[in-house]
């Protein structure tokens, strides 16, 4: 029943259906807001009538609203299982209290009394409107409590007492085909607005060129792994590998630029055919590449770095004269625990890219633990970790 509810026309994107979800839950000042307004309602329909039993709507309604009220506050993600059991628990929620508003229209639009039934035409418009405004998302959830609303005060004022009133239940029913046109334009602005949103999220973390992460979405990565060997201490490792190309500039200088991004572009599907599951391959900018390899050590490292040294090395035919010959230099650090932040361990990644270009450039080159290295070593480095830093900082890409 829940996924009837919340089915969306045409649309089954699950990041769409997340972000979707959150649109359940109004903020607390409006939900006060409603809960006054629908008991200062019931007042002056007792003040009116005199009828004690409806102190049982007062209180089911009070009722409703305190157990709604924990899940709203509660719940600030609806993906996932845990957000599923939540979906259940306040959409019926919602859908208890919008019932329990519908008897309430049909009550007050029976009370012998023209003001009672103005009100019930407000908050029929009222609870309506707000329908409208949040639960466009889904439009079957949002039809089925207008239906329930209007529905209520369509049949009350119809055998009321009121003569006045009772032409009114037919504008009503003309009102919910209204409400519908006005859910259907929302439902579709919304989702329009949303896939507009994952459009330009997409378009920020990817490098035009290769179509691969780019620095932003590398750090991203960064932090969504760090955050995975915290959870998983002493069995979750991360490689970092930096990789450089050798002799890239001579191919754009030599044939132009044209070549020079076909040749990026090859490398980027080399890099990426020997990804493993959960791994990750970003241009950072120029001719560097980070590659991110989870739950991986350094023999692991080394045959990776081996193809693809071996596969770049391979001479390239462009369409020129002569082929192309470029080659690779890779620095790589392997991280065992979160001792080191995720900038410090990509630097160290970094330095190592400086010393297999320093010892002859198409080479891969494993960077120590910083406690390993001996205390001239580090003062040596003291120079090029400043540029890698400078270098690799968290920077928006361009």
């Amino acid at each position: 029943m829940l996924e009837v509810l919340l089915r969306q026309e045409g649309e089954s994107d699950p990041e769409i259906r997340d972000i979707s979800l959150k649109t359940l839950i109004d903020s607390p000042a409006l939900s006060l807001m409603a809960l006054a307004w629908t008991q200062l309602s019931w007042l002056y329909v007792f003040w009116v009538t005199g009828w004690v039993w409806i102190s049982v709507f007062v209180i089911l309604y009070c009722g409703l609203w305190a157990v709604r009220w924990p899940l709203v506050r509660g719940t600030a993600s609806l993906s996932g299982r845990e957000g599923a059991y939540s979906d259940v628990r306040l959409v019926s929620a919602n859908v208890a209290m919008i019932a329990v508003d519908a008897a309430q229209i049909f009550v007050f639009a029976l009370v012998p009394d023209e003001h009672a039934s103005i009100l019930a035409i407000f908050l029929t418009l009222g609870f309506s409107s707000y329908v409208v405004s949040f639960f466009p998302a889904f439009p079957i959830l949002a039809m089925l409590k207008i239906v329930l609303l209007n529905g209520a005060l369509a049949i009350g004022l119809a055998v009321g007492s009121s003569d006045l009133m009772r032409p009114i239940a037919v504008l009503v029913l003309v009102g919910v085909w209204v409400f519908w046109l006005m859910i259907q334009r929302t439902h579709l602005i919304l989702l329009g607005a949303i896939r507009n949103q994952q459009t330009h999220r997409r378009l920020a973390l990817l490098d035009p060129l290769t179509k691969l992460p780019n620095r932003t979405a590398l750090w991203d990565a960064l932090d969504q792994h760090m955050r995975a060997m915290e959870e998983n201490a002493g069995t979750a490792s991360m490689a970092i590998l930096c990789l450089d190309l050798d002799g890239f500039k001579q191919v754009n200088d030599r044939f132009g630029h044209s070549a020079g991004d076909w040749v990026l572009v090859h490398v980027a599907n080399i890099l990426s055919l020997r990804l493993t599951e959960g791994g990750i391959v970003c241009r950072i900018g120029g001719d560097e590449y980070v590659v991110l390899l989870p739950n991986a050590d350094e023999a692991r490292v080394h045959d990776f770095s081996q193809f693809v040294i071996g596969a770049v090395a391979r001479p390239l035919d462009i369409g020129r004269s002569a082929p192309v010959r470029i080659g690779v230099s890779i620095g790589a650090f392997v991280a065992r625990d979160c001792s080191l932040s995720a900038q410090a361990m990509l630097e160290q990644a970094d330095l190592a890219l400086y010393a297999a270009k320093k010892n002859g450039r198409g080479q891969l080159h494993v960077s120590e633990p910083p406690d390993r290295r001996s205390t001239a070593a580090a003062h040596g480095e003291a120079t090029d970790e400043g540029r890698s830093s400078a270098r690799l900082g968290r920077q928006p890409a361009v």
